[in-house]
């Protein structure tokens, strides 16, 4: 057939020609044809709607498959599956960058109960607002145990590090590390020990807390402060509290 619409020569052709004033003046398939800005200059001709369509698509990171869609219900078939959103970004985000969403808990989680959540941007619109593709991953919270080292037994000790299957080890205060060292206990967490406890418990390890007197009580209180504002529940108790 011979036509000025574009879009249907697009969406219907296998092959196309071009023609000014009965010469033909190009050919080729419609992907090959309808990316030539000289040959469509000549013709006096403008791209399909849709090529320009997926074009802006594709240039936002939007699409998958590497095949060109022609029609409207090929261009939806062609968005990217993944899950997007709009989100702010600091003035300072460039196409492409990573961030950091946090963890996400409850309702939110589609997975398991906790996601960790990263974003790659995709496409930066005005008012630092950006489309990013967002990547969840499990965490399987663990747990932080308080020993009491003013009751300190080495049997005792050892039988909770086996049953309760410990991970990590932070020590708090002088005794506990002393007496660490003595029984040659091997501290993985010296100083922060609260704070890097509570990181570690969110990477799903299992970790113990060795410490004394009034600094049990403190701990106890940091940590459910910590799973109160968040919402994300670790187990935390003291192990030999009688």
């Amino acid at each position: 057939i011979s036509t000025h619409d574009v879009d249907l020569a697009y969406s219907w052709a296998d092959y196309v020609f071009f023609m000014v004033d009965g010469e033909v003046i190009g050919e080729g398939t419609p992907d090959e044809a309808f990316q030539d800005d000289e040959l469509l200059r000549q013709a006096h001709l403008k791209r399909p709607m849709t090529f320009d369509i997926y074009k802006e698509i594709e240039r936002r990171g939007l699409a998958h498959g590497n095949r060109q869609p022609k029609t409207v219900p090929e261009i939806v078939d062609s968005l990217k599956p993944p899950e997007l959103m709009w989100v702010e970004v600091p003035p300072e985000t460039r196409e492409g960058d990573i961030l950091n969403l946090g963890v996400l808990h409850g309702e939110y989680a589609l997975h398991c109960p906790y996601e960790a959540v990263n974003a790659r941007v995709l496409h930066i619109h005005e008012n630092n607002k950006a489309i990013v593709e967002l990547t969840r991953h499990g965490i399987k919270a663990g747990g932080i145990l308080i020993y009491d080292m003013d009751k300190f037994d080495p049997s005792d000790f050892e039988g909770y590090m086996e049953k309760e299957e410990i991970d990590i080890v932070g020590a708090m205060g002088k005794k506990s590390k002393l007496l660490a060292e003595d029984y040659s206990i091997c501290v993985d967490i010296a100083t922060g020990v609260i704070d890097r406890t509570i990181l570690m418990a969110l990477c799903g390890k299992r970790c113990m807390i060795l410490t004394n007197g009034g600094m049990i009580p403190h701990s106890m209180q940091r940590i459910n402060e910590y799973i109160e504002r968040s919402g994300i529940a670790l187990n935390v108790r003291v192990l030999n509290e009688n």
